[in-house]
């Protein structure tokens, strides 16, 4: 079997998913060392984007529409994040999520940070994005886990009649979280 040539997608793909990988890392030992400094003034920011190649289990591809890019959340009605905050500061979260399999899936969406619910509100809507924002307190610096999840999945072929036998529950076109400015 002859190797994939430089240039080949699957191998892109590979290379960008390690350089990914590597940026995290990057990212992690500079909070770690902000924090071990006392670094009062540098905010903690941390993103996921359905852009690139999956950062979280349970989504499925990528979907492009016009200006917007979105992964479906499935075949659980949850989506982990495990993003790592300096300590002693409050955090805002700030979710796009461009739909919801049905009513029951957007009426039970909630965001939770290591398994508390926290208070989500709606923003005022966007052109095809909802958004949620939510605000949190992280006493330590230390790896978080943030759950964005409804009570509901299902696929779209028994909801609708539809050919897709994917289990979905809501899409997600990015999240945010970021160190709330107290001094402003």
């Amino acid at each position: 079997m002859t190797p994939e040539p430089e240039n080949s997608a699957q191998h892109l793909v590979e290379r960008i998913e390690e350089l990914e990988r590597k940026v995290r890392e990057l990212t992690r030992s500079v909070a770690l060392a902000v924090d071990r400094l006392g670094g009062d003034e540098v905010s903690s920011v941390w993103t996921y984007d359905a852009r690139f190649p999956a950062q979280s289990a349970n989504t499925y591809e990528a979907e492009y529409w016009d200006d917007m890019v979105k992964r479906w959340v499935g075949p659980a009605p949850k989506l982990e994040f495990f993003p790592r905050l300096l300590g002693d500061r409050t955090y805002v979260i700030t979710a796009r999520i461009p739909d919801f399999i049905n009513d029951v899936a957007e009426k039970s969406f909630r965001i939770s940070v290591d398994g508390m619910a926290v208070k989500s509100r709606e923003l005022p809507r966007e052109v095809a994005t909802r958004v949620f924002e939510a605000e949190f307190s992280a006493e330590l610096a230390r790896e978080y886990i943030v759950v964005l999840e409804t009570g509901f999945a299902e696929t779209p072929q028994v909801l609708f009649g539809s050919q897709d036998t994917r289990k979905l529950s809501f899409s997600i076109a990015s999240v945010l979280i970021v160190e709330r400015n107290i001094s402003a």
